[in-house]
């Protein structure tokens, strides 16, 4: 009965390691995933302003984009809540997730158009 127990013991120790192994291997893979996406985005979104400052189209924007702007091509790496966090703390000045998301996505948008212009 006593090995009985102490089986069971072991068998569960060995379960429990596993499952802590294999949940920080899961928490791994999902930080990687999610440092590739910001990476990505960034360089994405790097390509997009150099396209607009090759065509001379940078002196036509809003102050505001022309700042979001400055803000990446400063903190090229930074993720869109660190973004924020940096605006905040740089302006003084709020700004939502889906205020900085807003911004970027003008800014892809006139890249864009500046593209199909070229073709």
């Amino acid at each position: 009965v006593i090995g009985a127990f102490e089986s069971v013991f072991k068998f569960e120790d060995i379960r429990i390691k596993r499952d802590f192994n294999n949940s920080i291997n899961r928490l791994i893979n999902i930080e990687i995933a999610n440092e590739k996406k910001t990476i990505t985005a960034a360089n994405e979104q790097l390509e997009d302003i150099e396209v607009i400052k090759k065509n001379k189209a940078y002196a036509t924007l809003e102050d505001k984009l022309k700042e979001t702007i400055r803000f990446r091509e400063t903190y090229p790496d930074a993720s869109l809540s660190e973004l924020i966090k940096i605006y905040k703390t740089e302006t003084g000045q709020n700004l939502s997730r889906s205020g900085m998301n807003h911004r970027l996505i003008k800014i892809k948008q006139l890249a864009d158009s500046i593209r199909e212009g070229q073709k």
